[in-house]
Parts: structure tokens; sequence; C-alpha cells
């Protein structure tokens, strides 16, 4: 008789709790779906608060910080990158005379200069619309940061990034990675030491479906930017200019779908993409390339990303200028997608760039 009465006394206190926990839960799952949305499929944060520290789980390590100075997710990522390239490696660099800096130690120079022209609201957090100097350091640190969290940041991408000759190809592979990451996908890397053919940077394989697909990043060099030497054009002057890089993308074996992203490092593109000179001359050039191929098994390119991340083009006081996304399939691909829905997917992560959390997750 107590038993069941026990019993009894359990289902109605469960019955008497169901609707708030269906609210709670609820809850969770939108919350969930609209982080989703907005930042993609990276894995949650892992974070706690003991003492009077912050501790932040990234990957097989933890970082921690004072509270007080980490009171936003930016804050954990500013810290998170100086240690990821190691202070060792920036105090050498800060040292150097002007013109032999780092690109990266230039931009966090700038950076300072920008924050101390700040104000912090009575919380001590600074809310303000990002330069492009800010939006750039943190995509940078935030790259970086889900690359390390899905245990995929090879040390090697990181030794290339701090050689300034090597930094713009290895930070665009970064945001590649990142973007595929945040698309559903693992990252799968090419075996480097496998001299007899040329491969893409690596092999997404799409976690729903198990569809791989081979991606090839590459960015368009400038005389006189991002480190590159020479001067600079004027803005006039600048093409999109490239036929060479859709060659040596051409070069490269696979038997997946390929997608090769491009970035075509130039000033913002005002006004509507389709109608401006740059997306016409884009055009064609990828005519040009599948015109002219002439093996019968069809063109080695699936699929066509053209971005332009333009950070570097405003000084440290200006807005963040408007990114561009391009995005098509090529007409006769020797490789097709399986899963029409990989497209969809691709292009979402792809506009999520830029998208970085403010606050920290509640894990709650």
């Amino acid at each position: 008789m107590k038993r069941q009465k026990a019993i009894k006394r359990s289902e109605q206190a469960i019955e008497k709790a169901w609707p708030e926990m269906q609210r709670k839960i609820a809850e969770r799952q939108l919350k969930q779906a609209q982080y989703k949305a907005k930042y993609g499929e990276v894995k949650q944060q892992i974070t706690a608060d003991f003492k009077e520290h912050k501790i932040v789980a990234v990957g097989n390590r933890v970082y921690y910080s004072k509270a007080q100075s980490c009171k936003t997710f930016h804050d954990f990522l500013g810290t998170y990158v100086r240690v990821k390239l190691t202070p060792e490696w920036g105090n050498a660099e800060i040292a150097k005379p002007e013109e032999e800096k780092h690109q990266i130690i230039k931009l966090y120079q700038q950076l300072c200069k920008w924050q101390a022209k700040q104000v912090k609201d009575a919380d001590g957090i600074y809310r303000t619309h990002n330069s492009g100097v800010s939006a750039a350091y943190f995509q940078l640190a935030y790259d970086l940061y889900v690359l390390d969290h899905h245990m995929k940041l090879q040390e090697e991408i990181i030794r290339r990034l701090k050689i300034k000759e090597g930094y713009q190809g290895a930070r665009f592979e970064l945001t590649i990675a990142a973007t595929f990451i945040r698309a559903g996908f693992d990252i799968e890397y090419e075996d480097e030491t496998d001299k007899l053919k040329k491969h893409p940077e690596f092999v997404a394989i799409h976690r729903e479906t198990g569809e791989k697909i081979a991606v090839e990043a590459k960015s368009r060099h400038r005389e006189g930017v991002l480190g590159q030497p020479g001067d600079p054009k004027g803005r006039e002057e600048i093409k999109a200019g490239i036929n060479r890089i859709l060659n040596n993308a051409l070069a490269k074996f696979t038997n997946h779908p390929y997608i090769v992203c491009i970035d075509l490092n130039m000033p913002p593109i005002n006004g509507n993409v389709v109608d401006s000179p740059v997306f016409q001359e884009i055009a064609r050039t990828v005519e040009n390339k599948e015109t002219n191929y002439t093996e019968i098994d069809g063109f080695p390119i699936t699929m066509y990303v053209f971005t332009n991340y333009p950070h570097h083009y405003v000084t440290e006081d200006e807005l963040d200028p408007t990114a561009t996304l391009m995005t098509t399939l090529a007409k006769r691909p020797k490789y097709q997608f399986q899963h029409g829905e990989i497209v969809h997917h691709i292009n979402r992560g792809f506009a999520q760039y830029g998208n970085i959390p403010n606050e920290f997750e509640d894990n709650t």
C-alpha cells in the first residue's frame, strides 16, 4: 500500500511538473535552432565559471582567464589567438621594425589603436560596430577556434600563418576549412607527402549524407596588398584575374565532386554584384574554360565559389565593408553531387561568414 501511494505521488509530481519541463525543452530546442541558423554546425561551446575564472575548453585543451577580463566570447578569442600563435612569436614580431612586422601583428596593433578610441559601457563591455580591422582580427581567431574545437587544426597551417610570405594562402585555407565545418562537413586533409599527383586542399565529408567533396582554396595575390611586394594598383585598374588560378585548380587530381574556392582580394564590390564588371569578367573566364575543355568525360570542377572579404581595404577607423559571395555550378561536371541539398548547406556556410558569437553559451 505504501509503495502504491509513493508511486501515485510520484506520478502526480511528474504530471504537475510536465508542462514546465515541456516548456524548457521547447525553449532549448528553439535556442539551438536559432544558434544553428546563425552560426552553423559548429560544436557547442564548453565553458564554466569557477571562482573568479572563466574556463573554456577548445578541442583537447582547457583555457582559463580572470572572469573580470573575459566577459564576452570576443574577450576569450583575443586571448586564445595570442596563446595559439604563442606570446614568444608575437613579442618577437612586435620588436621588429614596422616594415618587417608580420601582417597579423600589424593587424593587432591597428586593433589596439581602434579599441583605445572606443568607450566601454557601465558593465565594462564594448558595444560598437565592427571596423574592418576588428572584423579581420576576430575572424582569424574564430576560424582557428572552429577548427581547433573540431580537432582539425593542423600545426602546419599555424606554421604557415606565421610566415609573412605564406600568410595569405594559409589564411584563406583556414577560412574555407572553417566554412565547411559550419556547413556540416568533417575535414580530411590530403597526404602532402604524395608528390606523384597535385591534390586539392582537403576532402570534406558531409556528416548527414556521407558524401565526399574535394575542396581547393586560393586567394588572389595583389601587388602591395597583404604583404605582397610592389605598389597597390588603383581601384579602377584592379581586375578579377582568375585565369591562372583556375588553370592551377584544373591540374589537381580528385575522383570526387570538386569545389574551387577563390577569394578575389579586391576593394569592396558595391551595388548589384551581377551588374558589376567583376562578375562579367568572371563569367567570361569560366565560360571560356568550360567551352574549351576537350575531355569527353566532363569538366573536372563541379562548383565554383568566389568570395571577396575586403576587411584590409579600409582604415582602422572605417566600418567593415560588405563581403561578396558568388557561387555557380559547372555546366557539364565530371562528378556531380549525389545529394542536391549539399549545395544549400555549402551556400549557407559561406553566408554565415562573419557571424561570431558575442556571448558565452549557457551550457545548462
